[in-house]
C-alpha cells in the first residue's frame, strides 16, 4: 500500500492501494487488472494512465464517485489530478 497522506501530492509504487489526498503519480507494474476508484472531495478529479503511448482516462469526474476500470500491463504511469482524499486499489 502507498499512503500519500492528508495534503500530500507525490507519488510511488502502487502494488494493491493507494491512498492519498491531492495529486499524486504513481507506477504500476503488474499484470492487466481491474482498478477501482473512489474519491471524497468536492470538487473535480480526473485519473489517467500511460504505458509509453497516448495517455488514456480512467475516471474524470466531480464530487464523490466510485468506479472501475481497466489498467495495465505493467509498467505503467497512473497520474491522478484531485481535489481531496482519494484511494485507488488495483487486484
Amino acid at each position: 500500500m502507498v499512503d500519500l497522506g492528508p495534503g500530500a501530492g507525490g507519488g510511488g509504487e502502487i502494488t494493491g492501494e493507494a491512498i492519498g489526498n491531492g495529486d499524486a503519480v504513481l507506477v504500476y507494474r503488474g499484470e492487466r487488472t481491474e482498478a477501482t476508484f473512489g474519491h471524497e472531495g468536492r470538487s473535480d478529479f480526473a485519473v489517467f494512465h500511460d504505458s509509453g503511448g497516448v495517455p488514456d482516462i480512467l475516471f474524470v469526474g466531480a464530487g464523490k464517485f466510485s468506479g472501475r476500470a481497466g489498467l495495465g500491463p505493467g509498467p505503467t504511469v497512473v497520474e491522478i489530478d484531485a481535489v481531496g482524499p482519494w484511494r485507488l486499489t488495483v487486484g
